[in-house]
């Protein structure tokens, strides 16, 4: 499986969400501009069933436009390794001061021998302040022990696909072993689009 979730140490089969496509309107020459303008509004007060991905013939279209430039595939060309990691023996105090020097946004939490455990996030830590919880709080009642990941042979396209739709801004890489040997977030898949304009990521 190319993504499992990962819940407290126990691994669990991800089952994708399903989505319909977005329907694109057919426009004419002769077509007004009101006439668009309504038709979009109709649309947007339709019920949102979800988070849809992109018809495949604008794929197909960008394709022929873009020329192959280099080609990045896959996870682990772009991911982070080592990575950066947090026990659970960490308070809030602690892991609010890493946040702040390391300027991450999100730490995996592992045991002595690299198994994942859980996450922690930025957003965890700001949640908690908000709500005064105790500096001295220990990390295991902040973090999400119930994480998606992935394997470095991922490709980036179908990640990118699972981080939209599930909502979430990274996912560990584990090894056949199950141990944790990298991390891929949104960031790394932005900066890869800015600094390499020409790649190719329709594998």
């Amino acid at each position: 499986m190319v993504f499992i979730w990962v819940n407290t140490g126990v691994l669990e089969p991800y089952i994708p969400q399903t989505s319909t496509q977005i329907k694109v309107p057919k426009t004419y020459g002769n077509q007004r501009s009101s006439e668009l303008v309504d038709q979009q509004q109709n649309s947007t007060n339709q019920p949102n069933p979800g988070i849809h991905p992109l018809p495949q013939d604008v794929y197909k279209a960008n394709e022929k436009t873009l020329e192959p430039g280099d080609k990045v595939s896959f996870i682990y060309e772009i991911m982070s390794s080592p990575v950066f990691t947090l026990s659970m023996d960490e308070t809030l105090s602690s892991v609010k001061a890493t946040f702040a020097k390391k300027k991450f946004r999100h730490i995996p939490i592992v045991n002595s021998e690299d198994t994942l455990l859980g996450i922690i996030s930025e957003r965890d830590i700001l949640r908690a302040l908000a709500e005064d919880i105790s500096s001295d709080t220990n990390i295991k009642e902040l973090m999400n022990m119930r994480v998606l990941t992935t394997i470095s042979d991922a490709t980036i396209r179908e990640s990118a696909k699972v981080m939209i739709n599930e909502r979430i801004g990274c996912l560990p890489v584990l090894s056949s072993n199950q141990k944790l040997i990298g991390i891929i977030t949104r960031s790394d898949i932005l900066r890869l689009i800015i600094n390499r304009p020409r790649i190719n990521i329709f594998a």
